[in-house]
């Protein structure tokens, strides 16, 4: 039972849809009973999200109403799971109890089929089956398993909307109707009657929706997978105790065991324990990753042969496996600029037919043929389904957003997937993203107070900021044995360096513009430097002031990403062009770019220089995404149609980011972005695939060339078509 609770975001998971035609009763449905609130819904997720203040019973007895299940999305984790598998329960029931439909239904037409070969051997029609043996058979296949579509047109026009039922409903109903008329009126001796077409059409479209119920679920089955990756119970140290509890019940600061064979139920540092965890369900990596003291885990990574004991530091929804579920669920959900404008085709869809269904009726009827107008009128009806229309753009989404997300690629929305497909211009930050991201301290030049004081005052500086320039620092300094200065007052400037006082006296430490723009010259240490090969035109150069005077530089040294290279060509020959935007001093962003063989390069920039330059390269008529990872890079990332971020850079980049590679592995890029051209393909080619049926079904059905049993195979084959196609989206290599 749902309680009656007010919610202002509330997500409704909705079962026995077939058509877009479906989601529009729900949403006229919902329109009327949420008022100022707002409703969409997701045919091939099966789900409602709503916005608004809204009463949860409420909006779940509409959907009811409407001739629909519904289940609220509330509660614990614990019961929003149950839920869901009371929902995986009934959906499975339901394609059960269609596959019985269907077998029903094509058992009941077996004998009209064979009566319609006996007219291939020149026997005469109706030789096999009298009529009163074929009005019996049509009532037990209308009013049996084709009595779902008649209930389903009757809740949709109560709702003042129009689905797949109404057009097979009407179909079915009038080619039953004007035979079952014919034969109690005693003339159905000498006038053709049309119970097989009634019966073809159930069995047909039957048929085809336990093809498209079970290519659906394999379509969507990323999400399935990753809920299911995460375990139901697990071992917990409690008291001096080992115990195993619900893994609801882990908190964060808890030690659990993970077990040999077992998934991690939480992310966590490992305390304990030597062992190798195949984390491919959440990064797409293949290889098994070592794990000793000290190393990061995340939930639903499967352990080798090694017991790990680890600390728990984000549990439950904060764990990184429920993230990536709720971040690929949102993006399945999301809807694209063509899947907008498909399903506002739909809703005109079907009153469209019918009316073209009418007049193809009238016309015949004008010429003389009221036989053909009943068959022609029928045939367009039924072989117009909107299904194909309906489930062509999302499927192919939710195929391509799942097995990108299997791959170690998670795609925020699908306009980002949309925006991806149109790039034709990549820019890359340089530190971090091309670069390792873990430079060495190579040199310190300081000539007037000596290497080791100069490297105390950067520490203390550096001993809480996160840049990499300060990691490499603090490994310096632990290396040398060297004890940081006594720090106050530390502030960060982004892209530029950081301030603050050291044993009493004013520091700063950064680029050669901040300690400028400060009123401070570099004086002779300039001079002195370029006469060291260890500050190399390659190194990133920062400097050390101290009370008012510039006092020391410091070189650093850091290699390429692995495969940087190999990707930037890959990206080249797709026909991207690349660019370099950098914070770090010219001459090293040009010595990367050189070895590289990138031709556009920005240096120095700051982080709102970078902005400007993704604008500059827009105003030019490009079409931009940005990659990097850095907190530096939030900004531009920010601003980019398309921005990419891998899951190891800042939160705040992956915050900004559209597209974030959940492994620090270049060779990810080129493939999210041929799968972005390749899923917007299958979308153009689905879209084309129902244009073509019906383009060709409707006319032919009009100008009497499709009997209504054609025509309902023609409408299923249209639906089997789109789906298997999205299917063949999911099952690719990323």
């Amino acid at each position: 039972m749902t309680n009656a609770t007010t919610s202002s975001k509330l997500v409704v998971d909705i079962s026995g849809m077939h058509c877009s035609g479906c989601a529009s009763v729900i949403e006229k449905a919902l329109e009327r009973q949420l008022g100022p609130g707002r409703a969409e819904v997701n045919l091939s997720l099966e789900r409602a999200e709503i916005t608004g203040p809204v009463d949860v019973a409420a909006v779940v007895t509409a959907i009811e109403a409407a001739g629909y299940g519904a289940s609220a999305r509330q509660g614990t984790v614990q019961e929003r799971r149950l839920a869901r598998e009371r929902l995986e329960a009934n959906r499975r029931a339901e394609s059960r109890r269609t596959l019985l439909a269907a077998v029903f239904a094509g058992l009941l037409f077996l004998p009209f089929l064979v009566d319609m070969l006996g007219l291939l051997a020149g026997k005469s029609h109706g030789w096999l089956l009298p009529p009163w043996v074929q009005f019996g058979l049509a009532a037990l296949a209308q009013f049996g398993p084709g009595w779902r579509f008649t209930m389903g047109a009757f809740k949709a026009l109560r709702q003042r909307a129009a689905n797949m039922d109404v057009l097979v409903a009407l179909g079915t109903l009038a080619a039953f109707g004007f035979s079952a008329w014919r034969v109690l009126a005693g003339h159905a001796a000498h006038e053709a009657l049309y119970f097989e077409g009634a019966v073809a059409i159930i069995a047909f479209v039957l048929f085809g929706k336990v093809l498209e119920q079970r290519a659906r679920v394999e379509t969507g089955d990323a999400i399935t997978a990753l809920t299911r990756g995460q375990p139901q119970h697990v071992l917990v140290l409690v008291d001096g105790e080992w115990r195993e509890q619900p893994a609801e019940s882990l908190r964060t600061g808890m030690l659990f065991a993970v077990k040999p064979g077992e998934r991690a139920a939480a992310d966590g540092i490992v305390h304990d324990g030597v062992s190798d965890m195949d984390e491919s369900l959440i990064t797409g990596e293949s290889l098994p990753q070592a794990k000793a003291k000290g190393a990061m885990i995340r939930a639903g990574a499967m352990n080798g042969t090694g017991v790990l004991t680890v600390e728990a530091t984000a549990v439950g929804e904060d764990a990184t496996l429920a993230r990536i579920a709720r971040q690929v669920e949102a993006a399945q959900a999301s809807r694209s600029e063509v899947q907008s404008l498909a399903d506002q085709i739909s809703r005109w869809f079907v009153p469209a037919v019918v009316l073209i269904a009418a007049l193809t009726a009238l016309v015949w009827v004008l010429l003389g043929r009221p036989e053909t107008a009943l068959v022609a009128g029928i045939s367009v009806l039924v072989v117009s389904c909107p299904c194909a229309l309906g489930l062509a753009t999302p499927l192919a989404l939710v195929s391509g957003l799942g097995s990108a997300a299997r791959a170690g690629i998670l795609i925020r929305d699908a306009g980002v997937l949309d925006a991806a497909s149109s790039i034709d211009l990549i820019a890359f930050d340089k530190t971090g993203t091309l670069t390792e991201g873990h430079p060495r301290l190579a040199a310190i030049a300081a000539p007037g107070v000596g290497s080791e004081a100069a490297l105390a005052i950067a520490l203390a500086l550096t001993q809480q900021d996160s840049h990499p320039l300060s990691h490499a620092i603090r490994a310096a300094g632990e290396d040398r044995d060297i004890k940081a200065g006594l720090a106050m007052n530390v502030a960060t400037v982004p892209g530029m360096g950081i301030e603050g006082t050291v044993d009493g006296v004013a520091a700063k430490l950064g680029t050669a513009e901040f300690l400028r723009s400060t009123g401070l010259s570099l004086g002779v240490l300039e001079q002195v430097i370029l006469r060291d090969p260890a500050f190399s035109e390659s190194a990133t150069l920062s400097w050390l002031a101290a009370d008012g005077k510039v006092i020391a530089a410091l070189a650093f040294v850091d290699g390429l990403r692995n495969h940087a290279d190999t990707v930037v060509a890959a990206l080249k020959a797709d026909g991207y062009e690349i660019a370099m935007l950098s914070g770090d001093r010219r001459t090293a962003a040009e010595a990367m770019a050189r070895q590289l063989d990138i031709s556009i390069v920005r240096a120095p920039l700051k982080p709102a220089d970078k902005v400007q330059a993704l604008k500059g390269f827009q105003q030019e008529g490009r079409q931009v995404a940005m990659v990097g990872d850095g907190l530096n890079d939030a900004p531009a990332l920010a601003a980019a149609p398309v921005s990419i971020a891998f899951s190891s850079g800042t939160e705040a980049a992956q915050a900004a980011a559209g597209i974030t590679l959940m492994r620090p592995d270049l060779r990810l890029l080129p493939r999210a972005f041929r799968h972005a051209h390749q899923t917007r393909r299958v979308i153009r080619q689905n879209l084309w695939l129902a244009f073509v049926f019906n383009s060709i079904g409707i006319p032919a059905a009009a100008f009497g060339l499709l009997t209504p049993a054609l025509a309902g195979a023609a409408m299923a084959l249209s639906s089997l078509a789109v789906v298997l196609n999205a299917w063949l989206l999911s099952r690719r290599t990323v």
